[in-house]
């Protein structure tokens, strides 16, 4: 469900997914999938060239099958997703961007904090070069990272510098 008018866009979404099983071909037997409930809510406002951002998403996981792999290990933690930025149109051409980001598990020892600033630049209607930089800070057992990236160890931190550019076809 969203609205939009004026400066103003919000958005609220619900998604219940069920638990089945899937089988893997390593796997000796069906692997047990956990069925989770999704809330989110998200509200953007626009100042003159400034495009406020917050979005918030709570990640209900259901009643762990006995014997599953979630209930042996102990994973079915709910946990949520805080997010707030901002998108400034500094030029025509040069878009900046700010974001954090804040992931708490619930039932456990396993929170992370980031942050990430960009910049984009137009040399035409359909082509841009980027770049971008972030941090991401791990607590506890969490091993949030980037997308691509794999976390080497519980607890670490991540640092991102990313340049680029892109071109629609």
């Amino acid at each position: 469900m969203t609205y939009s008018g004026y400066a103003l866009f919000v958005g609220l979404a619900y998604q219940n997914q069920h638990g089945g099983s899937e089988n893997l071909p390593a796997l000796p037997a069906a692997l047990n999938l956990l069925g989770t409930e999704r809330f989110t809510g998200a509200v953007a406002y626009r100042i003159g060239i400034v495009n406020l951002q917050a979005n918030y998403t709570y990640n209900r996981s259901k009643d762990a099958p006995a014997g599953s792999l979630a209930a042996r290990l102990g994973a079915a933690h709910s946990y949520s997703f805080a997010e707030i930025g901002a998108t400034i149109q500094a030029t025509p051409a040069d878009t900046i961007e700010i974001a954090g980001i804040r992931r708490d598990a619930r039932g456990a020892d396993d929170h992370a904090e980031g942050v990430e600033l960009g910049i984009d630049h137009s040399i035409s209607k359909r082509t841009q070069f980027y770049a971008r930089a972030g941090y991401i800070k791990n607590h506890g057992s969490s091993t949030m990272s980037w997308p691509a990236v794999s976390v080497t160890e519980l607890g670490s931190s991540q640092s991102m510098v990313a340049l680029g550019m892109t071109h629609r076809f």
